[in-house]
């Protein structure tokens, strides 16, 4: 054996070990369960290992997205990402995967990127299955490319990707499924539907929707999970109104411009996904609209901190988080509570009707 030949093969063992496999002299591959834990407290329920159809494609039409979903979700549940990255797509793939959760779609701008997806993932078919990665079209009818690559962004709004997962999610929450919305930087340790699903937790079975805390009540939306929520719903309104208030800002920025000359100065707007859906909680906990989105767009600049009547910008998001209600008691005596973790959350079930 070359140098060169010696190199390469332990180079492939290197690749194939990170994606938990093992290349034999002989060509052969085994796969190796050391990070499978679908089947570890569910009976294997959820393990949805070389059960699923698998799909790429266009997920723009109705009929498109409804033909992926069917062809990604196990036992009604679909794990949803977005990535413009090769390596990054590819790695959270696998992590997923190797767990025996096979029922991850990655959504992306890029049709090229679904096509090299699948290639690098190739190898694994045979123990995962197919793979699921949909796309958005970005040009229209005439081949024009949309400013941002998304036909229902005109300027920016942070990251791109953002929208995609929760466009993505929203709908298919709206079609009936339970999705688990997730950012490409999260691995799996753990069976997670045992956690949340009868009869193994028969509290938490309860809840339609989990995320995880940026700080004492702002929404962190790199991990989202939602179960059972009607289409029409307070979860399903949830996820509209986070999407549709980024469209219409995308849209007509003039009163923010108005309100923050520096912004418009640039001619762009900040904001991202858990800010939107903390608004959408806070606006339902105050019971008037709440838009954490201008305190990041307003900044520095003290004449529009006038203008909303705040000193500054820990002023202004004190206000409007209404965070006195967050433990409290309701108008029908019911208390709302914040658990910091999921292991915590039945202990304060004891003492708060809802979360």
């Amino acid at each position: 054996m070359t140098p060169q030949a010696a190199m390469l093969g332990a180079a492939l063992l290197l690749c194939s070990m990170s994606y938990g496999l093992a290349v034999t002299p002989h060509g052969s591959a085994h796969y190796y369960h050391a990070h499978r834990v679908c089947d570890k407290r569910t009976g294997g329920k959820y393990c949805s290992s070389g059960k699923l159809k698998g799909y790429i494609g266009s997920i723009d039409t109705a009929a498109q997205i409804k033909e992926a979903l069917a062809a990604t979700a196990h036992e009604n549940e679909l794990i949803v990402f977005s990535e413009s990255r090769l390596g990054e797509a590819a790695q959270t793939m696998a992590r997923f995967r190797n767990a025996g959760y096979s029922h991850i779609l990655a959504v992306t701008l890029a049709p090229d990127l679904c096509h090299r997806l699948n290639h690098v993932l190739m190898p694994w078919v045979k123990a995962h299955g197919p793979v699921s990665c949909g796309t958005y079209r970005s040009q229209d009818d005439k081949g024009n490319r949309y400013p941002l690559g998304f036909e229902y962004l005109i300027r920016g709004i942070g990251y791109t990707g953002w929208w995609l997962k929760w466009f993505t999610t929203a709908r298919a929450v709206m079609l009936g499924y339970n999705v688990m919305a997730v950012d490409s930087d999260s691995l799996v340790v753990d069976d997670f539907y045992w956690r949340v699903k009868l009869p193994w937790s028969p509290h938490l079975a309860k809840y339609n929707m989990f995320t995880q805390s940026e700080a004492s009540t702002v929404i962190n939306s790199g991990f989202t999970y939602v179960q059972n929520a009607a289409s029409n719903g307070p979860v399903a309104w949830m996820l509209y109104d986070m999407t549709h208030k980024i469209v219409r800002w995308s849209e007509d920025p003039t009163e923010l411009f108005k309100l923050a000359p520096q912004a418009e100065k640039v001619n762009a707007i900040w904001g991202d996904d858990q800010e939107s859906m903390s608004d959408t909680l806070f606006s339902c906990m105050c019971a008037k609209p709440r838009f954490f989105i201008l305190a990041y767009n307003v900044r520095d600049d003290p004449e529009a901190w006038k203008k909303l009547g705040a000193t500054g910008f820990g002023d202004y998001v004190g206000r409007i988080s209404c965070a006195d209600r967050w433990k409290t008691e309701g108008a029908h005596g019911e208390r709302m509570g914040v658990c910091m973790r999921v292991t915590e959350c039945v202990p304060c079930l004891r003492t708060h009707s809802r979360i």
